[in-house]
């Protein structure tokens, strides 16, 4: 039998709770968190054929990540990040979520939800969709990674990520040059599968370099479809 679970927005200084319990043991239960992002952290996303911002989950949790007890404990290691260039999302940055079918949208929350548990409240981004298997519950498999890609968009195109470096665009470009062309011998043998994977990373670094051209990056060596194609035909 399926189950539905409500969640509510929940912030770092106020908890709220949804209506169900869900199965989970003590341990497994996660703290309050906030997301941040490193100005080096970023990673190219097909879905969405954009730079996305990697972010980074940090638990509110006294005694790890610099975070002390008591109210405010996290405030000081949250300025030591953001002295080191890092962006600390607000947790209350609007989340809008649409019906798959109607496009309607469902909810209006944050990025950090809270669910009651059989062993208390735990703490999962938004895009989480809990399942209950037996007595336990599976928290990530349903990850609902399409809408967070289209989040992460929104947070760039809105400005609460700045855009990435162009250095660090041109090293992306340059990692994915290297994975691209590793095979290309052995595309050049004829096996189906090898041709196949390499059309495809010689795309990707193709569409990865035209992005980044967009951006003003300038990248090492220029590769177009046409000349993706052609590596695994020799």
């Amino acid at each position: 039998m399926a189950h539905n679970f409500s969640k509510t927005k929940a912030t770092s200084q106020k908890a709220t709770v949804a209506d169900d319990r869900i199965p989970c043991t003590a341990r497994k239960l996660r703290p309050k968190f906030v997301l941040a992002h490193s100005p080096q952290g970023w990673e190219w996303s097909e879905h969405t054929g954009r730079y996305l911002p990697r972010l980074k989950m940090i638990a509110l949790k006294p005694g790890a990540n610099g975070i002390r007890k008591g109210a405010g404990g996290h405030l000081g290691a949250m300025a030591s990040l953001m002295g080191k260039g890092w962006t600390v999302l607000p947790d209350d940055i609007e989340v809008l979520e649409t019906d798959d079918e109607t496009g309607e949208i469902t909810s209006d929350t944050g990025y950090m939800v809270s669910y009651k548990t059989t062993s208390g409240t735990t703490y999962l981004e938004t895009w989480a969709r809990p399942v209950v298997i037996g007595n336990t519950t599976d928290f990530d498999s349903q990850y609902d990674s399409e809408g967070f890609d289209a989040w992460r968009v929104l947070l760039v195109d809105k400005g609460h990520v700045r855009p990435p470096n162009p250095a660090i665009l041109a090293q992306l470009c340059g990692r994915q040059e290297v994975r691209a062309s590793r095979r290309i011998p052995e595309a050049h043998d004829g096996a189906p599968h090898i041709q196949k994977y390499v059309e495809h990373e010689q795309s990707k670094l193709a569409d990865m370099q035209a992005a980044a051209e967009k951006s003003g990056t300038k990248t090492r060596r220029k590769v177009s479809r046409k000349s993706a194609r052609k590596a695994t035909n020799g």
